[in-house]
């Protein structure tokens, strides 16, 4: 059986409503949004942790951060299980498998080492790259900022990207992820016998907000609107978030306020776009647009100071939240609105190309909504998030049709997202939604303990 080739494409920390969004009278994705109207949409996808570590090892073998260890921003791996991934599987069924940009993924062995890639790059070897062209990557002090961070059980200082915005002074060829997409141009202007599978992953918009000057002035901030609940905590907020890291970043805006942010952030997506229609296009020239399948995603969101909150670990949907399109030769075109899970990913990408199970896979396949636009099966939508550094505040959530509840070591917090998509009206005191809120409890209790989740805060339903 002939089989597809395969293209993953992806930004760290980029918001899902960027995907379809004009800013400053300009679309910000545009190749995106072509791809999107190309294929199908998951309107309603959720990242597994709102942390880059556990939630790219948990696309990479559609496990729980909860089951695979990995809980933590561990990039030696020192949580690190043995387990099958995605990139292993699509090597062990002949193809040619290429991993280009971010490597946050950890598992044992490592990545790198257990799979005969066709092509590797990630940050060590474009910062190689870098000392030979003279190239000064070194970090500026006012690029960060220091938080007091809980972690086993004790706050101690840790240092942050923050908010402030900087122009890249170099060529653009230099800046990271327009070099990675050179390379992976590369992969794909080869020869190939065997099917293909390229893994694009890039940087940005991940801060530090290091912004090529031309990309920057295509978005100023003066054009920019912000959401009502800029710099706003719910009212229903427990109160430990705000000693959070990612409230305490929230205290720390650009000089020129949170438009600035949202003009690098929005600058910075649209470099990515541009790269993926870079990629886009060779797909075309090589004639390979309508044997591939190409999949988008980021591995979670960006808050800009909605809650007063900077960066992710949170369970707010700008951090959870996280954009999804497949677009598969021959399938369908639309949106879907059912909840689904990072964790769907690997269930869907092997059933579209008549691959094997990944063993252990706990997501469910959706191969049936790429094929023929259908929503799929109502399931259980589940998000965690231990710490960063080490084990401190913990988040478990559900989203359950229009849903959300989130427990934790701070508290808990429920809400209606179709009525407050802003989420600033926590139903969880309610005594309407009391039955609603015990059975999102239990359906997190029941989930967390079944992969014995020694963070989960347990309470007495009342």
């Amino acid at each position: 059986m002939e089989r597809n080739n395969l293209v993953c494409l992806m930004t760290d920390q980029q918001r899902a409503d960027t995907l379809g969004m004009t800013a400053c009278g300009r679309p910000v994705t545009p190749n995106l949004n072509a791809l999107a109207a190309g294929g199908v949409s998951f309107a309603r996808a959720y990242d597994a942790c709102p942390l880059c570590v556990p939630a790219r090892t948990a696309l990479a073998t559609s496990r729980s951060p909860l089951t695979s260890g990995m809980v933590l921003n561990d990039l030696p791996g020192r949580l690190a299980k043995n387990l099958p991934t995605l990139h292993g599987l699509l090597a062990e069924n002949g193809y040619e498998v290429a991993h280009i940009g971010v490597a946050h993924i950890s598992v044992k062995p490592p990545l790198r080492a257990s799979v005969p890639f066709a092509a590797w790059e990630n940050d060590d070897t474009y910062a190689a790259a870098m000392t030979r062209r003279n190239v000064d990557l070194t970090r500026r002090p006012e690029d960060s900022v220091e938080v007091q961070e809980l972690g086993d059980g004790v706050r101690r200082a840790h240092r942050y990207s923050n908010a402030h915005v900087s122009v890249w002074e170099h060529p653009l060829e230099d800046f990271k992820d327009v070099w990675f997409t050179d390379r992976a141009l590369e992969f794909l202007a080869r020869e190939h016998k065997k099917p293909f599978a390229l893994f694009l992953y890039l940087w940005a918009p991940h801060p530090p907000l290091i912004v090529p000057r031309e990309y920057l002035a295509n978005f100023p901030a003066s054009g920019i609107s912000l959401p009502a609940n800029t710099d706003a905590p719910s009212p229903g907020e427990p109160a430990g978030y705000r000693f959070g890291a990612a409230a305490q970043l929230g205290q720390h805006p650009p000089k020129g306020g949170w438009r600035e942010a949202w003009s690098a952030h929005l600058a910075l997506s649209n470099l990515c776009d541009a790269q993926f229609g870079r990629v886009l296009e060779a797909l075309e020239r090589g004639g390979h647009a309508d044997d591939t399948l190409v999949v988008f995603t980021t591995d979670h969101g960006e808050q800009l100071g909605q809650h007063g909150m900077y960066q992710k670990m949170e369970m707010y949907e700008p951090a959870v939240h996280v954009p999804a399109v497949f677009r598969m030769p021959g399938g369908a075109r639309g949106v879907v609105h059912t909840p689904v899970s990072h964790l769907d990913f690997v269930p869907t990408i092997t059933q579209l190309l008549h691959l094997p199970g990944l063993p252990g896979a706990e997501g469910i396949p959706l191969d049936a909504s790429v094929l023929t636009g259908c929503e799929p099966p109502e399931h259980d939508v589940f998000s965690v998030y231990c710490g960063n550094h080490a084990p401190g505040d913990t988040r478990r959530m559900i989203v359950r049709g229009n849903w959300k509840y989130v427990c934790g070591s701070d508290g808990e917090e429920l809400y209606n997202l179709a009525q407050d998509p802003l989420e600033m009206d926590s139903r969880i005191g309610d005594p309407a939604c009391a039955g609603v809120r015990d059975d999102l409890y239990r359906a997190v209790e029941a989930y967390c303990r079944s992969r014995g989740d020694t963070g989960f805060e347990r309470r007495t339903p009342q």
